[in-house]
């Protein structure tokens, strides 16, 4: 297993399970994790965490005042960037990447972390009615024999793909599913880890030239590549 690396990524797990890492330092940490069994393994923890959150809190409902405020909020800034002329909203040098410590990767710690994190961006959806709408799902081939009553599809998201799965069988003890993009020419190459038998998988914010997203059953940890025949395989959304 290579880790090189590890300890400048390790902190930025976290927020990318949480889909709070900027789109600039995704693929760098997606890169990490096709080497990194660690990083993978603290993945596949803290997104059984992030599924937990929203069944343990209430939805509810924002006034519609608070829409209005908001709204007069955006309207009056824009307002100031007019007045203040051009290049007023010009947009800054990039500056260095930064390594993100804020969030424990323990999931104990993490979690902690990710509740608070999580009510923010509840309220921010809450309040602007949600982000961009995703594109209507694409229906996935799923093996019966393997798994009978399964069904699973992928759909493009404002925060990139997602697999969702519905009836999935537990993997065996010691094993767990691993999502692998495809690529004409190319290798499979590891995306992500799960375990969860319902509920929404990050695949990757980098489609670029992938043809399929398929799923195996892998050890504990993953694989670098798959051994076994994928269980779910479909074309990208």
């Amino acid at each position: 297993m290579n880790v090189e690396g590890h300890e400048h990524f390790e902190g930025e797990v976290a927020a990318y399970v949480m889909r709070a890492l900027p789109d600039d330092d995704v693929p760098a940490l997606e890169g990490h994790l096709a080497e990194c069994a660690v990083c993978r393994a603290d993945v596949v923890s803290l997104q059984q965490a992030v599924d937990s959150l929203p069944a343990s809190t209430a939805p509810m409902e924002a006034p519609l005042a608070l829409g209005q405020r908001i709204m007069a909020t955006v309207r009056s800034e824009a307002d100031l960037l007019r007045a203040a002329g051009a290049g007023a909203d010009a947009v800054p040098a990039r500056r260095p990447r930064r390594r993100w410590t804020g969030l424990s990767l323990s999931p104990a710690g993490a979690l902690a972390g990710l509740s608070a994190l999580a009510a923010g961006v509840a309220i921010g959806a809450v309040a602007l009615g949600g982000g961009a709408s995703p594109t209507p799902p694409r229906v996935a081939s799923v093996d019966s024999a393997a798994l009978p009553g399964a069904t699973a599809s992928v759909r493009r998201t404002s925060y990139g793909v997602e697999l969702q799965v519905d009836h999935m069988a537990a993997p065996p003890r010691g094993r767990v599913y691993e999502v692998w993009l495809a690529r004409r020419g190319q290798a499979p190459q590891p995306s992500s880890l799960f375990e969860i038998s319902s509920g929404s998988v990050r695949v990757s914010a980098d489609m670029r030239g992938v043809t399929s997203v398929m799923v195996t059953s892998e050890p504990a940890g993953g694989s670098q590549v798959p051994s076994r025949q994928p269980v779910i395989v479909a074309r990208p959304a």
